[in-house]
């Protein structure tokens, strides 16, 4: 329930009177929470990758960027 709140706080804020379909909101929900597992997965291995065993800032930023370049380039795959 507080993911479903906090979606549609989000989009209250950018269009009002949205209605989401449940099956919209839980793909949504497990899209979001496979991105987040990834994005952690990714920092985790950088941080042990530098021999270190605290998951810090830099990692973190690291893995968003990465992230970011994939989604990219699967946009650019997709969409040629």
């Amino acid at each position: 329930a507080p993911f479903v709140r906090l979606v549609r706080e989000i989009t209250e804020n950018c269009k009002p009177n949205i209605r989401w379909r449940r099956d919209a909101m839980e793909a949504l929900q497990v899209a979001s929470e496979t991105t987040i597992i990834q994005l952690f997965s990714d920092a985790l291995r950088y941080t042990l990758f530098g021999k270190r065993q605290t998951l810090s800032v830099k990692d973190l930023r690291l893995a968003v960027r990465n992230l970011q370049e994939r989604q990219a380039v699967t946009r650019t795959l997709l969409f040629q």
